[in-house]
């Protein structure tokens, strides 16, 4: 079966769906026998109660067209988990009779980390990774067979999988497509600044940018909350009590709880212009002099540093004694008044700055080769913390093989990677002599300081494999290599000179080094600014000290700074010399 063409496979028989004319477009309710595909499909369109309970679908196919197959495990609140049998294509959806479906109601995240710092992230985005026991922190919907009952809340945990499903394995989930649901956009009436919209897991506003689009199905509730003032250049807005939906006046409060309907909808918080900001009480967090995209509190309410304005002598804000912020962990210092107080109540204008004392950088969470199956190279995985790290400018993954190499970087990846595979490695069944261990590490830099995640081995047991890719070079590029950056080696393998020709876009300062497989600096080649353009560098094998190399497999890696202060990139490339 073609990709374009896969299908959720519901049951014997199935239900198809017009194509949305309007969003929030759902299936129509039929039938009077459940089954637990179908329940989950109604409640991923917005049905609930009897009406979800009872739709079946007993027709035709739903495609790929509606719903979206993901074999990973950052499922979502609204999608649809299932399970099959251990040996089942894992891509295609699987029929009642050998499957299971429910559908995703809650994911309980984690707000704070064991030595109390407050993190910063999404209701959700911590779960348990244990494919054995499956995700505890996770609340379902279900009908078990044709013709169960509901089960409107159960813990996705292997102890409340029914007796007959726990012989089956998590497959992946399906996510109904943006298309399928409504677009509710939310903006200020002056067109800039916060606007809270949903909450997370402990009932706080999650902050997001002016004309911020949030999708959901029908009947889904949305709350949403406008800040009191903002301050924009030389001018102060002022919330004056109005919610516009599509122009018209819809709300008179400051927080709202919007119910979905089949229409796509305008929200506009409408504010008034008037006063000076330099008359108004800003807070911020910093650490060596640089902001600190986090979390502070202010009247009782978490903001995002730097808060609006507020009035003086009405305003009280609260420093976290510790933060966690793209997996750098902060301890509070003091206030730009010098009170080492938490709190702070100013009743003069200015800016308040929390000072936060730098402690250290925490590895990517969940790294694991879940994916790998026996024989393949291994596949490494890792939780994302953030789409846009602030001073984490890399990820480093590195390798160790008892008895073959020590520790090195075999590869450099953009911070918002997740994943890598390692082609000189597959996994074995059991125990082998090439005891292989991982490591991936986030590198924190700032002017102040360069610093790296602490090890955190992952041993797995593996063996070299019988072909790895020598045919060409194994070029490991991070996702934030600009797509006019260029790299080959020729000849490769060579003996006794090969040379390297690169292709940089701008000016950047570039840095080229060699190193042995322990990890050992054997040569640096260029250290210098580079004009955009083409460049070659010829190597003839020698050391540091002009000494001649023995023969074997040298790791070449250029680093990538630009002019321009954009994000620098690195890239390795295996070298073989062969005498």
């Amino acid at each position: 079966m073609k990709t374009s063409t896969v299908m959720l496979l519901l049951s014997s028989l199935c239900t198809t769906f017009a194509l949305a004319q309007n969003c929030g477009n759902r299936p129509t309710a039929g039938g009077t026998t459940s089954v637990c595909y179908g329940y989950a499909i109604s409640r991923a369109f917005g049905y609930t109660g009897s009406t979800a309970v009872n739709y079946r679908p007993m027709t035709t196919w739903v495609s790929s067209e509606h719903f979206k197959w993901n074999p990973g495990t950052n499922f979502q609140e609204g999608d649809i988990v299932q399970w099959g049998p251990a040996t089942a294509n894992s891509e295609i959806g699987l029929s009642a009779a050998n499957a299971h479906a429910a559908f995703v109601v809650q994911i309980n995240g984690v707000a704070n980390t064991p030595d109390g710092a407050r993190e910063m992230g999404f209701a959700g985005t911590v779960r348990d990774e244990d494919p054995v026991s499956q995700w505890s922190n996770v609340i379902l919907a279900e009908v078990y067979g044709e013709g169960g009952g509901e089960t409107s809340s159960i813990t996705m945990s292997a102890s409340n999988i029914r007796e007959e499903v726990r012989s089956y394995v998590y497959k992946g989930f399906w996510r109904l497509r943006d298309e399928y649901k409504c677009a509710l956009t939310f903006s200020n009436s002056f067109g800039s600044g916060v606007i809270y919209v949903g909450k997370d897991d402990e009932g706080k506003y999650l902050n997001h940018e002016s004309g911020y689009t949030e999708r959901a199905t029908y009947n889904a509730t949305i709350p949403a909350k406008a800040e009191l003032s903002h301050s924009v250049g030389a001018t102060k807005w002022t919330f004056d009590n109005r919610w516009w939906k599509n122009g018209q006046n819809n709300f008179t409060t400051q927080a709202i709880s919007i119910v979905v309907d089949q229409y796509n909808a305008e929200w506009s918080a409408r504010y008034t212009s008037g006063g000076s900001p330099s008359s108004l009480v800003y807070f911020e967090n910093q650490s060596d002099n640089l902001p600190i995209n986090s979390i502070i509190r202010v009247n009782d309410e978490d903001k995002i540093s730097k808060t609006p304005g507020y009035t003086p002598g009405a305003v009280s804000a609260t420093a976290y004694q510790t933060l966690l912020v793209d997996r750098v962990h902060y301890t509070f210092s003091q206030w730009s008044t010098g009170s080492t107080n938490l709190s702070i109540s100013p009743t003069s204008a200015g800016t308040y700055i929390a000072h936060y004392t730098f402690d250290y950088v925490l590895p990517p969470a969940d790294l694991n080769t879940y994916s790998t199956a026996v024989g393949s190279a291994f596949h490494l995985k890792w939780r994302k913390v953030s789409n846009a790290y602030q001073y984490v400018d890399t990820i480093e993954v590195w390798r160790k093989v008892k008895d073959v190499h020590a520790a090195m970087i075999i590869a450099r990846r953009s911070p918002t990677a997740t994943e890598y595979t390692d082609h000189d490695y597959s996994l074995t069944s059991g125990y082998t002599d090439n005891l292989i261990d991982y490591d991936v590490r986030l590198r924190y830099k700032t002017p102040a300081r360069t610093v790296t995640s602490s090890a955190n081995w992952l041993t797995v047991f593996g063996t070299e494999l019988a072909e790895p890719r020598r045919d060409e070079p194994e070029v490991l590029v991070s996702s934030s290599t600009p797509k006019e950056f260029t790299i080959a080696a020729f000849p490769n393998p060579f003996n006794p000179r090969t040379s390297v020709t690169y292709t940089i876009p701008e000016p950047s300062y570039v840095e080229v080094n060699l190193y042995d497989l322990s990890g050992r600096l054997v040569n640096n080649l260029v250290n210098s600014d580079k004009g955009p353009g083409s460049h070659t560098i010829s190597w003839d094998a020698t050391g540091q000290a002009g000494e001649k190399l023995a023969s074997g497999v040298y790791i070449l890696q250029i680093a990538v700074h630009p002019n321009n202060g954009s994000s620098a990139f690195n890239v390795s490339m295996k070298l073989l010399l062969a005498k």
